[in-house]
């Protein structure tokens, strides 16, 4: 089932939602720096985090796509002072997400590629589309 989906900057279909965790930073860089590093189904609902990471909604975009979406409540304020700064999210290199994951959002495969990418905030969310 599809759903329509419309806030602002960003106007899509969305279909097949995965909560995870994601880790920031380079994976050639032991995770430091700047990016997405690791990206995990969660098993069971977490809160909270480490500065380094956060839970989060992956969702399917149309065709052509991803979404990531973090509950601002549930992360810890460090990670959105350094991740999230200025309206923009930097992936330092590109990353492929892992079987499991793609499985979840019934895709073949998909690489988040560097790049500086906008950050849409609402009261609730910080959202990033990768294409």
């Amino acid at each position: 089932m599809k759903t329509t989906y419309e806030s602002g900057a960003h106007t899509g279909s969305l279909s097949y939602v995965a909560h995870v965790q994601v880790q920031f930073g380079a994976p050639s860089k032991n995770c430091l720096h700047f990016g997405i590093c690791r990206v995990e189904l969660l098993k069971t609902r977490q809160a909270g985090g480490k500065p380094c990471q956060a839970t989060a909604l992956l969702r399917k975009w149309e065709d052509k796509g991803l979404e990531l979406s973090w509950h601002q409540n549930g992360m810890n304020p460090e990670t959105i002072r350094r991740y999230f700064t200025g309206g923009v999210f930097r992936v330092e290199e590109p990353y492929v997400l892992p079987g499991e994951v793609v499985e979840a959002l019934d895709i073949q495969t998909f690489t988040i590629q560097p790049g500086i990418y906008p950050v849409l905030e609402t009261e609730q969310h910080l959202k990033v589309i990768f294409t």
